[in-house]
């Protein structure tokens, strides 16, 4: 049996793996936006590009509203040094999974809980993609009223 300093080595050395399992959330960010786009092109066009190696963004036009939505999802570190993938939908406030290891792998996990890539991906772009956006305040009253020396 290992002893708690053992443990601890084994979690550091997987925890130093944090860009691999950011690779698999990734892939899994692909394999969600081809099956959308492939199930539910007719429902909105998504573009998704990996516009560094720690930031893939994605463009969300729906036809029937021509309303659209942007999605951030980075890979970085927070103020601790923890590796961490953050994702903005629009102006929203960022959802944050850590990425943490035990003493068998390193993973993503969301709220204290272990999840897949799989799941990363879903909890990260389900609204996005099946939530309609809501108009903007001067979409659904019209325009700002024109004032000051520019109107």
């Amino acid at each position: 049996m290992e002893n708690w300093v053992e443990c601890r080595a084994l979690r550091e050395q997987y925890q130093a793996n944090a860009a691999d399992v950011w690779q698999s959330a990734r892939t899994a960010i692909d394999n969600c936006c081809n099956s959308y786009r492939q199930h539910f092109g007719g429902t909105a066009q998504v573009i998704n590009q990996a516009e560094n190696g720690h930031r893939v963004l994605i463009g969300i036009h729906f036809h029937q509203t021509g309303r659209g939505r942007q999605v951030s999802i980075e890979f970085g570190r927070d103020e601790k040094n923890i590796p961490k993938i953050s994702v903005t939908v629009d102006d929203k406030a960022a959802k944050i999974f850590q990425i943490t290891a035990d003493e068998h792998h390193a993973f993503i996990s969301f709220q204290g809980k272990e999840i897949s890539a799989d799941e990363f991906s879903r909890l990260a772009l389900e609204d996005a993609l099946f939530k309609l956006p809501e108009p903007k305040k001067w979409e659904s009253q019209g325009p700002p009223p024109r004032t000051g020396e520019w109107s």
